[in-house]
């Protein structure tokens, strides 16, 4: 329905960068990467302001770490940074590299750099960096921080389904013995991938 409202947008407007952003966001949500990586690369070749042009970058690095493509999520993270020096798009991407890489620690470290920098700056967290940090600090056995992001990212945005899954895994997790509870929050984590980027 988004992709509907956005096609139609641009097609009144192929240069609304509002529009192409909202089309990169919700092709990456269903995992339509090609196209999503077009429309953020025509947002940043744009005449687009400095902070879209980091929510494209930030865009193309969820891309590349879709793609376990992680030295390009890297460098559209520094291009992120740059255009946008108070959104913390690396320490969002190098706690989502740590955590495909099994560095648990490492991903906590990390996502607690770019939820401080966000705390700090008065600003939201970046899409779903609570639910990744949650994720990261169930597997070091952490469930009650991880329970208390979810329901900090669940008061933010209600609407939000990865992070209510998340916690209901995480509820159903805590009944179970056995390290097959992490396990199931990962596996519910995984199912759904970017699926809330940008909601």
């Amino acid at each position: 329905m988004a992709l509907d409202a956005y096609g139609h947008a641009l097609t009144l407007d192929p240069a609304d960068t509002t529009a192409l952003l909202g089309s990169a966001a919700s092709n990456l949500r269903v995992r339509r990467l090609d196209a999503a990586a077009s429309q953020a690369a025509a947002v940043v070749d744009s005449t687009a302001s400095a902070v879209q042009k980091a929510e494209a970058h930030e865009v193309l690095a969820r891309v590349a770490l879709n793609r376990k493509a992680y030295d390009g999520a890297r460098t559209e993270a520094d291009a992120a940074g740059q255009a946008d020096a108070r959104r913390p798009v690396r320490a969002f991407v190098e706690g989502r590299i740590a955590l495909d890489q099994s560095r648990w620690a490492d991903a906590v470290e990390a996502f607690e750099q770019a939820l401080s920098a966000a705390e700090k700056d008065g600003r939201a967290p970046l899409a779903d960096l609570r639910v990744y940090a949650a994720d990261a600090l169930v597997r070091l056995g952490r469930k009650d921080d991880a329970e208390r992001l979810l329901t900090g990212e669940l008061d933010a945005y209600p609407a939000n389904a990865r992070a209510r899954s998340a916690l209901q895994a995480l509820y159903r997790a805590s009944e179970e013995v056995g390290p097959s509870e992490f396990d199931t929050f990962a596996a519910t984590l995984l199912a759904s991938g970017d699926a809330a980027a940008f909601e």
